[in-house]
């Protein structure tokens, strides 16, 4: 293994052949022990440490960590709206210009501005505290990076400025109502990890859309179904699919707490009946159940994606988990801060800042 695993004694190898390089089951196909040659240590016990895979390999909790990021590339959303779609002349679409004084009602322009970061500020209502989340533009990175570099302090000041236009609505007598608030995270990246009752882990992208984090396990005997699904030579019985299929919404039933954006997980269990009546495999017309899985599976993963499973009633793509009104955080809530090998962790509750 020294060739490809030590230092310095790196094989050179023609990349294409390495694509079937294997070497796990090379090793576990060993009649028997290997033996360092300068030591005598057993590196290697097939029986003894297969069973230790095993045993890593149903840890019901892994050292999960994702990437955090600032956006600061380009300004709007590629798409230009032409003039006739702006609200000024008659549109749906409250467009940004394209560039300084040029009129959206005569020249188009952008739909929505990139979000580079996030922030978090302190609201007070007349009976509750709350956090709420909100976006700070590409355009805006450019004035605050400026600020920052003058101090801290200023950083705040300037965004403060930069927020308030959010925090005021005109009243039904036509005065401006301003709501008072708090900057407490001046700074958090795309994808940071939070904590709360309400809904367990989780990652923020936006300023309206979450990410799941919570990780779905599954037993050894479900992953072998899941494994024979892949391949049509290999069967799977309705009742194979079945029991994957309860196996997963009992894990989201009982972990899966923020699946009750858009009613994700009370849909998925009421859809028990409709996935019981579908076809092992689809068609090109319709999903079976082994799409279906697949689809549920994708939907479920500790990341952005999303699926469709309008087959099963939920007309909503599987996993967008976005609060359409904005993400408003209870005082219950803490940021997670993790080393990028997850095993160090510093959570910090918003309500001490």
């Amino acid at each position: 293994m020294q060739a490809f695993f030590t230092y310095g004694k790196f094989k050179k190898a023609d990349v294409k052949k390495l694509r079937g390089f294997n070497f796990i089951r090379d090793i576990t196909h060993a009649e028997s022990k290997i033996v360092a040659k300068d030591t005598g240590e057993v590196v290697w016990d097939k029986q003894r440490d297969a069973d230790e895979l095993d045993r890593i390999y149903n840890f019901k909790r892994m050292l999960i960590t994702h990437e955090v990021r600032f956006e600061t590339a380009d300004l709007f959303k590629q798409t230009v709206y032409g003039a006739k779609d702006s609200k000024e002349a008659g549109g749906s679409k409250q467009l940004i210009p394209k560039k300084k004084g040029y009129p959206v009602d005569i020249y188009g322009g952008y739909f929505r501005e990139n979000t580079a970061y996030l922030a978090v500020v302190k609201v007070t209502k007349k009976t509750e505290t709350i956090f709420k989340v909100v976006k700070i533009a590409t355009s805006q990175v450019a004035t605050l990076d400026k600020a920052r570099a003058q101090s801290p302090a200023e950083e705040l000041s300037v965004l403060t400025e930069l927020l308030k236009p959010q925090f005021c609505k005109t009243g039904r007598n036509g005065k401006s109502i301003e709501t008072s608030f708090k900057v407490v995270l001046p700074r958090v990246p795309r994808e940071q990890l939070f904590q709360n009752k309400k809904y367990g882990f989780f990652m923020v992208n936006s300023d309206t859309l979450l990410h799941n984090f919570q990780e779905l396990w599954l037993s050894r005997e479900d992953q072998k179904v899941i494994k024979r699904m892949a391949t049509a030579k290999y069967g799977v019985t309705d009742h194979d699919l079945l029991s994957v299929f309860d196996a997963i919404t009992s894990q989201i039933r009982q972990y899966f707490n923020l699946y009750d954006i858009n009613q994700f997980r009370s849909k998925l269990i009421n859809g028990r009946e409709i996935f019981f009546n579908l076809p092992i495999r689809g068609d090109e017309k319709s999903l079976g159940k082994v799409e279906t899985l697949e689809n549920i599976l994708i939907g479920a993963s500790a990341s952005a994606t999303t699926s469709d499973l309008k087959n099963i009633g939920i007309k909503t793509p599987f996993g967008f988990l976005q609060v359409a009104r904005g993400i408003e955080l209870g005082q219950d809530t803490a940021i997670a801060y993790q080393s990028p090998s997850g095993l160090f962790k510093r959570i910090v509750r918003l309500s001490s800042l």
